[in-house]
C-alpha cells in the first residue's frame, strides 16, 4: 500500500514538475520573443532609410519648384522654338539700340519701347544697363520681364512728302530777326519732340501729340534724326520707311502752322554724340538730300550738326561754312540752324572767326541749370551769356539766335525758376541793361522719361512743373 501511495505521488510530481518545466519553457520563449522585437533596427539600415526619405523629399520639393515655374520655361522654349523655325528670315534691325556714351541711359526692350534716362546736359550719353546677378546652381531662374509703359500703334497711313505748305509762312532774317513773308518778327517758340534719333518708328508717334503742342500755343518743333538711318532708309516696325516718318512730323506740323526743325543729332548705331561729322564729305552729301527733299516747304528748318564739342573753331567753322554753301547750292532757301562750340554753349568764335557767311543762318544755344550753377538770378544768367558771345551777336545785329535746348528737373523748384528766368529773358522782359535779349527758344523735351526733363506726365497731356513754366513763356508777349 504504502508502495503504490509512492508510486502513484511520484507521478503526480513528475507530472507537474513537466508541466511546469513546459511553463516555464513557454514563458521563457515569449519573454526573448517580446524583448526581441523591442530591439531598434541595425543603425546602417536604419540611416540608409533615412536618407532614402531625405533624397526623396528633396526631390518632390524641387518638381514642385519646377511645376511653378514651368509657364516661364515653356515661354522660353517656345521663343527658342520660334527662333529656330525663322532662320532663313533675314533679322530685322533692332529699333531701340542699347546705347553706351557719357551721360544719358536708353535701354533696350524687345518691344520696341525704351525708358530713358537723361542727365542735366549733354543730351545723347547712355550707359549699360546693369548687369544680372546670377543664380545658385539649385535655383530655377525666375524671369521679370523689364516694365515699359504702352505706346499705342500708329494708325495714319503712309503720307507723301508735301509738295507744298499748307499753313507755313517762309521764313527768312533780318539782322537778328527772323520775320515772315510780311516782314513781320516771328519769335519760334516750342518744343523738342526726340525719339526718331534711337527708334526708327519714333516714341509714341501719333498725331495727337500735335495736338497738345498746339493747344500750347507752340509754333515750332525740333525733330532730332539719325544720320544713318535717313541714308538707309529701312521699313520701320508700323510699315512706313524712316524719312516717311520725318515727313509725316513735318506734315502734322505744316497742318496747325506748326514749322519743324529737322535736327542731325546722331551719326549711326556706334556714333552718338561725337564732337563733329567723322566724314565730313558723307555729311555734306546728307543735308543735300534733305535740302532737296524740303527746299519748296517753308515750315521747315535746318539744324545742321548737334553740339559740335572737344574741337576748336579753326576745325568746325569751315566745314559749317562749307555744308551751308552746298545746302545752298541746292536751291534751299530754309533756315539753317549752326551750333556753337562746347555743346552748343561758346558762341564767341562768331566774335573771333566772324560770321557763317550766307543768308537767313541762326545760331543755335543750348543751356541748362548746372552751367549757371543752378542759378534762377538773371543778372548771374546774363552775365555768363555774354561771357559766352552771345551778347556780342545779339547787340551788333549779326543773326537770331535761337535757344535749341533748355529745360529743368520739374521737381527741383530752383531749376524751375531758372527755367522761368531764361523764358523771361528770351521774352525780352529783362531788358534793363541795354540789351535786348529776345530769343526763339524750343524746350528739351516733350517726352515723360525720364523726369528730368519732361514737359508732360506719362499720360503725354498733362503738363509738369516745367511744362507749365514754358507753356507761360510761350504765351507771354515779348517786350
Amino acid at each position: 500500500m504504502k508502495k503504490l501511495f509512492i508510486k502513484k505521488y511520484s507521478k503526480t510530481i513528475l507530472t507537474k514538475f513537466m508541466i511546469w518545466c513546459f511553463l516555464l519553457i513557454l514563458f521563457s520563449s515569449s519573454l526573448v520573443y517580446a524583448i526581441t522585437i523591442q530591439l531598434p533596427q541595425e543603425p546602417q539600415k536604419e540611416m540608409e532609410t533615412e536618407a532614402l526619405f531625405i533624397t526623396t523629399d528633396i526631390s518632390e520639393i524641387n518638381e514642385q519648384h519646377i511645376i511653378q515655374d514651368s509657364p516661364e520655361i515653356t515661354i522660353i522654349e517656345e521663343q527658342q522654338n520660334q527662333t529656330d523655325t525663322s532662320q532663313n528670315k533675314e533679322p530685322e534691325e533692332p529699333q531701340t539700340p542699347i546705347i553706351i556714351n557719357e551721360n544719358k541711359v536708353i535701354i533696350q526692350n524687345l518691344s520696341n519701347t525704351s525708358e530713358i534716362e537723361e542727365p542735366k546736359n549733354q543730351t545723347d550719353t547712355p550707359q549699360n544697363p546693369p548687369a544680372e546677378t546670377p543664380t545658385s546652381p539649385q535655383e530655377t531662374p525666375v524671369l521679370v520681364p523689364f516694365q515699359i509703359p504702352f505706346f499705342p500703334p500708329l494708325q495714319t497711313p503712309i503720307v507723301p512728302l508735301l509738295e507744298e505748305p499748307i499753313n507755313s509762312s517762309p521764313l527768312h532774317t533780318d539782322g537778328r530777326w527772323i520775320k515772315n513773308q510780311q516782314d513781320q518778327i516771328i519769335h519760334l517758340k516750342g518744343v523738342n519732340k526726340p525719339s526718331l534719333e534711337w527708334r526708327t518708328d519714333g516714341l509714341n508717334w501719333i498725331e495727337s501729340d500735335w495736338d497738345t503742342i498746339e493747344s500750347w500755343n507752340a509754333n515750332v518743333v525740333r525733330i532730332p534724326f539719325k544720320k544713318s538711318w535717313w541714308d538707309t532708309n529701312k521699313p520701320t516696325d508700323d510699315g512706313m520707311l524712316y524719312r516717311e516718318k520725318i515727313a509725316q512730323a513735318v506734315m502734322w506740323g505744316s497742318e496747325r502752322g506748326i514749322y519743324t526743325i529737322i535736327d542731325m543729332h546722331w551719326w549711326d548705331d556706334n556714333n552718338y554724340l561725337i564732337p563733329m561729322p567723322s566724314d565730313v564729305e558723307d555729311w555734306i552729301k546728307t543735308w543735300e538730300e534733305i535740302a532737296h527733299t524740303y527746299k519748296n516747304d517753308h515750315s521747315v528748318l535746318f539744324d545742321i550738326w548737334n553740339e559740335p564739342h572737344s574741337i576748336s573753331g579753326s576745325m568746325w567753322w569751315p566745314e559749317a561754312q562749307e555744308c551751308v554753301d552746298r545746302i545752298r547750292s541746292t536751291g534751299a532757301q530754309n533756315l539753317i540752324l549752326v551750333g556753337v562750340l562746347n555743346y552748343s554753349h561758346d558762341a564767341r568764335l562768331v566774335e573771333y572767326l566772324g560770321p557763317i557767311k550766307g543768308e537767313n543762318i541762326v545760331y543755335s544755344c543750348h543751356l541748362y541749370p548746372h552751367e549757371f550753377d543752378g542759378s534762377d538770378d538773371v543778372s548771374v544768367v546774363k552775365n555768363k551769356l555774354t561771357d559766352l558771345g552771345w551778347k556780342y551777336i545779339l547787340d551788333n545785329n549779326i543773326a537770331p539766335v535761337i535757344i535749341g535746348e533748355f529745360g529743368a528737373n520739374f521737381y527741383k523748384t530752383e531749376e524751375v525758376e531758372f527755367m522761368k528766368a531764361m523764358c523771361r529773358i528770351a521774352n525780352g522782359q529783362e531788358n534793363n541793361d541795354g540789351t535786348d535779349w529776345t530769343m526763339s527758344f524750343i524746350a528739351w523735351w516733350f517726352i515723360p522719361y525720364p523726369e528730368e526733363h519732361a514737359l508732360v506726365y506719362d499720360d503725354w497731356e498733362t503738363p509738369t512743373a516745367s511744362g507749365n513754366a514754358l507753356i507761360d513763356g510761350i504765351n507771354a508777349k515779348p517786350q
